[in-house]
Order: C-alpha cells, then structure tokens, then sequence
C-alpha cells in the first residue's frame, strides 16, 4: 500500500513537472525565464520523471510478487 502511495505522488510530481516544462516557451517570451530557471523546470521535468519510473517499477515487481498481475 505505501508503494502505491508513493506511486501516486510521483505521478503527481511528474504532472506539474510535464506542465512547466509543456509551459516552458511561453515562460521564456511573456516571463523572461533565464538560463537559471530553464535549467531548473528542466532538471525537474527529467529527475520527476525517472523518479515516477522508479516507483513504477518497484509497484510492478510487488504485484508480480504477490501474483496480483501476470
């Protein structure tokens, strides 16, 4: 159960990272964004991502552990 929970929150995470960085362009032009913050919601973007996966694999070998999906 705390594996899923975890799950959730770092889908979570990795959505409002997906959307800064879908919102990046748009930050750049209208908010003056720097090297700095383009930087930031980049590394974000990509270390919530492998973080989701992470938790995502280990959510799938419980469940094949416990047979719950073949």
């Amino acid at each position: 159960m705390e594996a899923l929970k975890r799950l959730e929150e770092a889908g979570q995470k990795c959505e409002r990272a997906r959307v800064e960085f879908n919102n990046l362009d748009y930050n750049i032009i209208y908010k003056g964004y720097q090297k700095k913050e383009i930087a930031k919601v980049r590394t974000l973007y990509r270390t919530t991502y492998s973080w989701y996966e992470g938790v995502a694999e280990e959510v799938r070998l419980i469940e094949e552990e416990l047979s719950i999906i073949k």
